[in-house]
Formats: C-alpha cells, sequence, structure tokens
C-alpha cells in the first residue's frame, strides 16, 4: 500500500515537471498543441501502467469496481484518437480554411485526451481525479460558452445586415409606390367621377 502512495507521489511530481514544460512551450499554438498531445500520450501510457499494477493487486476487475469510469475512459480515448485523426485529416484538406482545424478540432482533442488522463487519475486516486474531474467541466463550460458566444455574436451581425438589407429593398419599393400615387393625380382629369344609381 506505501508503495502505491509513493508511486502516486512520483507522478503528480512528473506531472508538476510536465505541465511546468508545458506553460513554457505555450509561444506557438501549433508547437504547443504537439507537445500537449506529446505529454498527454505519455501520460495516458504511464497511469495505464499504474492501472495495470493497481489491478494486479487486486482481486475484482476494474470493471467491476469502476465500471462506468472505466467504460468512460474507453469512450474518451475513443473518441481521443478519432479526434487527432480528424484534425490531421482537416489539416491537411482544408487549407483555405485553418483556424477551424487548429482551434476546434484540436480543443476537442485535448478536452478528451485530458479527460481520458483524469478518468485515469479517478481509479487510481479518487478523490483527486474528482477535484481535477471539477476543474476540467469548469474548462469544458468556458470553452464552449466561448465559442458559443463567437457563432452568436457572428449569427447576430448576419441577422442585422439581412434585415438592413430587407429593409433597403421594401424602403425602394415603397418609394417607387408613393411616386406612382403622386404621379397618377396629375394625369387625372378635374371631372368628379359619375355614379350610376340602379334600382332593382
Amino acid at each position: 500500500m506505501f508503495s502505491f502512495f509513493l508511486s502516486v507521489r512520483v507522478i503528480l511530481g512528473r506531472l508538476h515537471i510536465y505541465i511546468t514544460l508545458v506553460y513554457h512551450f505555450i509561444s506557438s499554438q501549433e508547437r504547443s498543441t504537439k507537445v500537449l498531445h506529446k505529454y498527454i500520450f505519455s501520460l495516458i501510457a504511464m497511469l495505464g501502467i499504474f492501472l495495470q499494477l493497481k489491478q494486479g493487486a487486486g482481486n475484482e476487475s476494474l470493471f467491476d469496481t469502476n465500471y462506468l469510469t472505466m467504460v468512460s475512459l474507453i469512450v474518451s480515448l475513443i473518441a481521443y484518437g478519432g479526434s487527432l485523426i480528424g484534425s490531421r485529416i482537416l489539416h491537411i484538406q482544408a487549407h483555405s480554411i485553418p483556424d477551424l482545424a487548429e482551434s476546434v478540432i484540436n480543443k476537442i482533442s485535448l478536452l478528451f485526451g485530458t479527460l481520458a488522463l483524469i478518468l485515469e487519475v479517478v481509479i487510481l486516486v479518487p478523490g483527486l481525479g474528482l477535484v481535477a474531474l471539477f476543474l476540467w467541466v469548469v474548462c469544458f463550460v468556458n470553452i464552449v460558452a466561448e465559442y458559443t458566444c463567437e457563432y452568436l455574436k457572428k449569427l447576430y451581425k448576419s441577422a442585422v445586415a439581412s434585415i438592413v438589407h430587407t429593409f433597403g429593398k421594401l424602403k425602394g419599393y415603397l418609394n417607387i409606390i408613393i411616386r406612382r400615387f403622386v404621379a397618377e393625380p396629375e394625369e387625372q382629369t378635374d371631372e368628379l367621377p359619375q355614379i350610376s344609381s340602379t334600382t332593382v
């Protein structure tokens, strides 16, 4: 049991070193995401080894004790790999829209990678993992709110432009109608209209 806590302490020390190095490399967007993916891969592999050690120490399967967490871990690992592959394919094919490939897809893949990492920590050290999971949820909500606000701003600008254009056309049509009504009375004669009455 003591060796398990010692190994967790070593992991936390290495995690601190990795986080320090990651903040050092944040200067370039593409370079920093590659570095982040590199560290996420290595941490996932290292914590996976500790998961195997925890599995070997107990008689029960991790699927028996932490079924939902293990299923979530597998799904997040598959989503992380799929989003990495998708970002590379989109980056190669979409040279005209590199912002989409690098910002949205990379953030999605980083979110899934950190989620897989945090789920491994939840299995190994539940208290620390739940705090990290809470921080991940806050980060996820922040990113969703950022992109939602950005999208709503673009939607608002396009709606305002569409309304201004529509009212400009409406103003043009009303000017045509007003000119037509103004031009018709000059062409009319000053005679009173004849009303014919018919009795039934």
